[in-house]
């Protein structure tokens, strides 16, 4: 998952491919998402369990459109 800055425009092809020249193939992500913020826990540390179930809950939303 990405949060943009403000003012900053991407694309998932785009940082795919830059974490392929930087990384290498094997390291860099198959997919992208960009959200508004990442979830986080009371004390402050990222829900990566919330995040994981917002963006399966996202994938099965689109499947039924």
């Amino acid at each position: 998952a990405v949060v943009l800055r403000p003012g900053f425009t991407g694309s998932e092809s785009h940082l795919i491919s830059c974490c392929r020249t930087e990384l290498g193939g094997y390291k860099a992500p198959k997919e992208v998402h960009f959200v508004p913020k990442l979830p986080r826990t009371r004390f402050g540390k990222f829900d990566k369990a919330q995040l994981r179930r917002d963006l399966s809950s996202n994938a099965s939303d689109q499947e039924h459109d």
